[in-house]
């Protein structure tokens, strides 16, 4: 199932709201081109790098995330919860350290 970012104008910095039928969406792909998304305690990859990211807002710039563990927008900031499932990538033998070329800010 199609998940599908609104943009929402906050101050001092812009956001992403997924907005989903389901509550969960196994082996999806979204799109966060330039926009901000929150991450709850879970790994993302943005260009093949993964991120560790606990409860911050982090910056996703020009290219897909694949979301493969939890991705939760529920931080009490009004939002609608999303949640994706999938493989850990600790399960892989993927480190964060070892990609610098990460595109988080």
């Amino acid at each position: 199932m199609p998940a599908r970012y609104v943009s929402r104008s906050r101050p001092g910095f812009r956001s992403s709201e997924i907005e989903s039928r389901s509550s969960s969406v196994k082996g999806d792909w979204v799109s966060v081109k330039g926009d901000w998304v929150s991450v709850k305690g879970d790994w993302v990859s943005v260009k093949g790098d993964w991120v560790s990211v606990k409860q911050d807002w982090v910056s996703v710039k020009q290219d897909w995330v694949s979301v493969k563990r939890d991705l939760c927008l529920d931080r009490d900031l009004g939002f609608g919860q999303a949640r994706y499932l999938g493989i850990h990538p600790r399960n892989l033998g993927i480190h964060p350290e070892n990609n610098p070329s990460s595109n988080f800010t």
